[in-house]
């Protein structure tokens, strides 16, 4: 029932300042709604085990409105970079105030951040933008520091104190945004590759260039995209068996095997003469390295796996 009188009042409130014209106040509006169920949150904090439930429910609607004001003050990727400050902020407010409602909550407003990012990346990311150097990366990079940071908190904080207070797994955490920050980074960069050539090959489009100049610069992106995710896939080897962490050995591993795969049996087979010469080459040289490394330190690479 208190749940259905939040939502009908803020919803009458927002139509009531709509049917005015005064939507610039709708965040206002929204905040102070937020404030007023933070009030209340903090009075219930301290009090008996049915006041912990409305505690709980007060934090809930308060995090929820104050998520909501955000989609209501900014737009675009605006939205998409509160939200994870959003996040961030939650985690560090709950670390430090022990509020145990505030953890999974950091967590689900961080992920809604990061489903709406790839929608509001596709649609209103333009290929003539400099690249790495416009609002879909810069939130998107916004989006790693966080998750890293999350990722530090996870690992360095009095994990047994606060999962034994708050009943919240941040082993299982760290490893989840540990992939995030690793997915979101791979994401970020693969976009601004595939959006760089893109842009080219409009420009080649609309001055009517020779075909084979636009084929070149197609295979070209493919064979770049290819090896930055090859390159990638060698860091995470590396920093995985420097740091002793099985989870980034065996992304590492796969992510390799699939560029590989990518690049020889579709990247290759859709290159000139030229192209497949060095690319295959390249390859080959690769190959040959990580064959050279793995017998070379093959009993250490036993252990660590």
């Amino acid at each position: 029932m208190s749940l259905l009188v939040a939502v009908f009042y803020v919803s009458a409130g927002l139509a009531l300042l709509d049917d005015l014209e005064f939507n610039d106040y709708m965040a206002f509006f929204t905040i102070l709604l937020a404030f007023y169920y933070l009030i209340g949150a903090v009075i219930t904090s301290r009090s008996t085990w049915q006041d912990k439930r409305l505690h709980s429910f007060l934090v809930v609607i308060c995090v929820g409105l104050a998520t909501l004001s955000i989609m209501l003050q900014f737009e675009r990727y605006f939205i998409i970079t509160g939200w994870f400050l959003e996040a961030l902020a939650l985690m560090l407010l709950g670390i430090k105030t022990r509020i145990k409602n505030l953890y999974p909550l950091s967590v689900v407003v961080y992920f809604l951040a990061l489903f709406v990012l790839p929608f509001m990346t596709f649609k209103f990311r333009p290929e003539a933008e400099v690249i790495f150097l416009n609002q879909a990366f810069i939130t998107s990079l916004i989006g790693i520091i966080i998750a890293y940071t999350l990722v530090f908190l996870f690992k360095f904080k009095d994990k047994q104190a606060l999962e034994s207070e708050a009943g919240f797994n941040f082993k299982v955490m760290y490893l989840v945004f540990s992939v995030l920050a690793n997915f979101l980074t791979l994401f970020a960069v693969s976009v601004e590759i595939l959006a760089h050539y893109s842009g080219l090959i409009y420009e080649l489009l609309d001055s009517n260039a020779a075909y084979s100049l636009i084929e070149s610069k197609i295979n070209e992106g493919r064979i770049i995209l290819s090896l930055f995710w090859l390159l990638y896939a060698i860091g995470l080897l590396v920093v995985g068996f420097l740091k002793r962490y099985k989870g980034l050995r065996l992304g590492g591993i796969l992510l390799l095997v699939f560029s590989i795969i990518k690049l020889f049996f579709w990247d290759l087979w859709n290159l000139g003469t030229s192209y497949r010469i060095v690319v295959s080459i390249s390859l080959g040289v690769i190959l040959i390295v990580v064959s050279f490394v793995y017998n070379k330190y093959k009993s250490r690479i036993k252990e660590m796996i």
